[in-house]
């Protein structure tokens, strides 16, 4: 008698997600954290790194809107960087 073989959900996840029609849609992160790579002021070049790294990120899994929270000076700081 021959086994019967199950296609575990995890892998049929990953297929859909995989699929190119599914895999561009646009995605809303529901919390990003503002932070600070040094405990320092929005501006100092590690901190714009952080919120350039983001965007990379945002932009190549397609994040089409995020929500923030940190310090104010740093969530501030960020809806400058991304225009609100």
């Amino acid at each position: 008698m021959r086994q019967k073989l199950q296609i575990p959900v995890v892998l049929l996840g990953l297929a859909l997600t995989a699929t190119p029609a599914l895999a561009k849609q646009p995605v809303i992160d529901m919390h990003a954290h503002a932070g600070n790579a040094v405990q320092a002021s929005p501006s100092h070049p590690d901190n714009i790194a952080v919120r350039t790294a983001y965007q990379a990120e945002a932009d190549e899994n397609n994040v089409v809107l995020f929500a923030a929270s940190g310090a104010q000076a740093f969530v501030e700081s960020w809806g400058e960087f991304f225009g609100d």
